[in-house]
């Protein structure tokens, strides 16, 4: 089951080579999912919460830079800031 739901995010982040706003959207959606599953928990499967986390966070940041890259300009300011942190600067366009 989690192979699945792995490769289930994997092709999100994928499509979001394709379609951005699908990999913005999914991946905030993921987001939330993951945080709800943390704070409801309460520890029990904090693992399997923080994965999807950092998948969410992963294809959020996927459909953002490829739309910079696509279009020339950010969709949000909080992607232009995030992406001027020093390990993520090479990435930008």
């Amino acid at each position: 089951m989690t192979t699945i739901l792995v490769g289930a995010a994997l092709a999100l982040v994928a499509l979001g080579a394709i379609f951005p706003w699908l990999s913005r959207w999914g991946g905030v959606l993921l987001i939330i999912d993951s945080m709800g599953g943390l704070l409801l928990h309460l520890g029990q499967g904090s693992a399997y919460s923080l994965m999807w986390l950092v998948i969410g966070l992963a294809a959020w940041l996927v459909g953002h830079l490829v739309y910079a890259h696509r279009d020339g300009f950010w969709r949000s300011w909080l992607a232009f800031q995030i992406f001027r942190l020093p390990g993520l600067r090479l990435a930008r366009p």
